[in-house]
């Protein structure tokens, strides 16, 4: 059951959190997104087998973690991605702009990240292990098993769905896919201790879509704030292109 990995979890969450909270690098901001999601996928299915209306307070939290650690993760992906570029005067000085809006990004997230916010989030995890524990014992094994499979049955079809509705110059569609494919791939590996673990391809799938669309997607985004900072609104043929390995540095 997800419950019994819940300290497991918690315990990744804290020491991302602790990281992040004193590097704010590339790496521990990723790790500390990686935990968060972890705990929320685990959160949902919990929810899921105990029939809940809504989410519960615990993963709204997570959720707004994930979300402000978002822009933060963006802008570092950029300035990964503008290293690989021919240094012409017009990238260092667009390179030199991402660093300064880094570094306010990373004064915001340090405050965010505050000692108060951390406990705050692991006690209403606590919390709800508690609760779900309990009310858990009354559930038997099948009928949790067959409610799990029911979530990752509608995630399928909503990835299925996102896919056939996917637009390559749409960046929209392109998120709600790799969102989707990362929302199911972590959900299947929270379940594992349940319902089996899932096959090798199907993982591999997604972790192969979540890469592909987020490369695609950082691709588009920085074209478009690139254009936007030299004030142009239409595509700049000196705009620098790379071939789809080269395009991101986005780790999954």
């Amino acid at each position: 059951m997800p419950i019994s990995a819940f300290k497991d979890y918690r315990d990744e969450l804290r020491k991302a959190w602790k990281k992040a909270r004193h590097g704010l690098d590339e790496d521990s901001i990723h790790q500390l997104r990686v935990a968060s999601r972890r705990m929320g996928s685990s959160l949902l299915l919990v929810e899921s087998v105990l029939v809940e209306e809504r989410s519960s307070s615990a993963r709204r939290r997570i959720k707004r973690l994930m979300k402000k650690l978002g822009i933060l993760r963006d802008i570092q992906v950029q300035v990964s991605i503008v290293k690989k570029w021919k240094q012409t005067e017009d990238v260092q000085r667009f390179a030199d702009s991402l660093g300064r809006a880094e570094r306010q990004e990373k004064g915001r997230i340090r405050d965010y990240l505050s000692r108060h916010r951390k406990q705050k989030i692991l006690q209403e995890l606590r919390g709800f292990e508690k609760d779900a524990a309990r009310r858990l014992k009354r559930i038997p094994q099948a009928t949790m098993k067959a409610r799990m499979q029911r979530v990752l049955s509608a995630q399928r079809m909503d990835l299925e769905a996102a896919r056939k509705a996917m637009v390559p110059s749409d960046l929209s569609s392109l998120h709600a896919a790799r969102r989707s494919a990362r929302k199911l791939r972590y959900c299947l590996e929270a379940a594992g201790a349940i319902v089996g673990p899932a096959p090798r391809s199907e993982l591999q799938r997604l972790r192969r879509d979540q890469t592909q669309l987020g490369n695609r997607r950082d691709r588009q985004l920085l074209e478009s704030k690139f254009q936007e900072w030299r004030g142009k609104s239409k595509p700049d043929p000196s705009f620098p292109h790379f071939p789809p390995a080269e395009a991101g540095t986005r780790k999954t």
